[in-house]
């Protein structure tokens, strides 16, 4: 499959995920980049994360409740009334039995809400968001005693929201997690000094778009080939031997796609898929993966993944993240 992956970082209004047509090259070559399976065994993980207070946040009259979220899973803290720092201790486990690679591309959200109960569901304040693989490759495999800088996605120019200051560890099979040397309170009180960012990320990241531009697929498979469905095409004509194809792109959490091609092997989209995401982001992988369209359930054909840190350099004399 040929696409293409590039970043124009700038102050932007897009916050949601778009898929617009565009008029790319499409000049034939052969794929240069060869679909792969999720590859790797399932293996037990633990993600385990402490919501202990949150402070500075914006707004007023302040019922605030933090959302966690690893994945697909989602637990809430409780609520604390009329307060802008908010301090709840609460500590909450997510158990997972799935391949590495799909497990450190789970994305973990921490998201502070304000009135939310039984019969609303609450007003966004801001939220922080990283991979479950870039917990992974800290020291002990865990921040401790560090503090999520908020933002609104839904509003990019409104900056800063709060700090949430919280654990979190991610523990593999046959992993052992050392408790930190916890510090001083004026040392924790330091936010600044404290951030929950790797190295080398800068604490003052900005919002970008992520452009990612799907061109064509060569050589996809015959998905229907039973006696059952010869049959099936001979009395009512239906040629389902033939894939229905589109790409479905996931990056940080969102997730975007092509148009479906009908009945093609060969199939050319000339699309693209836009992501708004802070830069540098704290998700790694890109997730292409192109999928067949059915009636019942889509099915995948092929999935790869493109590392950022293998296209892009840091540093002065550095590039952005482009591929293609």
């Amino acid at each position: 499959m040929r696409y293409g992956a590039g970043l124009e970082p700038d102050t932007i209004s897009l916050a949601s995920v778009t898929a617009v047509t565009t008029n790319v090259s499409n000049k034939r070559s052969k794929p240069d980049i060869r679909m792969e399976p999720s590859a790797g065994r399932p293996m037990d993980y633990q993600v385990s994360i402490t919501i202990i207070e949150a402070r500075q946040l914006v707004g007023l009259n302040m019922d605030p409740v933090v959302c966690v979220e690893v994945g697909e899973e989602k637990k809430y803290t409780s609520m604390k009334e009329s307060t802008n720092c908010p301090y709840y201790n609460e500590y909450f486990v997510f158990d997972f039995h799935v391949p590495p690679d799909v497990m450190f591309d789970k994305i973990i959200k921490l998201s502070v809400i304000h009135s939310k109960n039984l019969l609303r569901s609450g007003t966004l304040v801001g939220s922080f968001k990283m991979d479950v693989g870039t917990v992974y490759t800290q020291p002990e495999h865990q921040f401790y005693h560090k503090w999520a800088i908020l933002s609104d996605p839904e509003d990019l120019t409104a900056g800063l929201k709060g700090y949430l200051k919280c654990d979190i560890a991610v523990v593999g099979k046959g992993d052992n997690i050392k408790t930190p040397h916890k510090a001083n309170e004026t040392e924790e009180d330091d936010i600044e000094g404290n951030l929950l960012l790797p190295d080398g990320v800068p604490p003052e990241r900005q919002w970008a778009r992520f452009y990612i531009k799907i061109y064509r697929a060569e050589g996809l498979p015959r998905m229907n080939t039973s006696i059952m469905a010869n049959v099936k095409k001979a009395l009512i004509g239906e040629n389902k031997d033939l894939v229905d194809p589109y790409v479905q792109v996931a990056f940080a959490g969102q997730k975007g796609k092509t148009s479906i091609q009908k009945s093609s092997y060969e199939p050319l989209w000339n699309e693209q898929i836009i992501f708004t995401e802070m830069f540098p982001p704290l998700c790694k992988r890109i997730k292409i993966q192109i999928r067949d369209s059915d009636k019942v359930n889509d099915v995948a054909i092929g999935t790869h993944f493109i590392d950022l840190r293998k296209i892009s350099n840091e540093g002065d004399k550095g590039f952005l993240p482009t591929f293609g």
